[in-house]
């Protein structure tokens, strides 16, 4: 299946993003995207009993050599911030980024 393409929310000056409300699944076996223009920043909530990696796909080059890509541990119930992720290294075709997942419950909302 193809990737889960994530929405893009705007936060306020009062941020007023309800969180829980915009947080959507990400699958494990397909991944996930974002349209990027290099100021959006994501939000994971680890829903799991276990610790999970969230990968950044990174295609960036430089020399024929690849950039490792970004890796998150987010521990079990934790829920991290990241971002902003510039448009030079991350974006894929179509300025999207591509987000990956080491297991189940995984959840993001991206905002700006």
């Amino acid at each position: 299946m193809p990737r889960l393409l994530l929405t893009t929310h705007t936060v306020s000056s009062q941020a007023e993003l309800d969180v829980d409300a915009e947080l959507e699944t990400i699958i494990l076996a397909d991944g996930a995207e974002f349209l990027n223009n290099g100021v959006e920043r994501l939000l994971f909530k680890n829903g799991s009993l276990a610790a999970r990696t969230i990968t950044v796909v990174t295609p960036f080059q430089q020399d024929a050599l690849d950039l490792e890509d970004r890796v998150y541990t987010v521990a079990a119930g934790d829920t991290i911030i990241a971002g902003p992720f510039s448009r030079a290294v991350y974006s894929q075709t179509g300025n999207k980024v591509y987000i990956d997942v080491s297991g189940e419950d995984v959840d993001a909302v991206v905002f700006k």
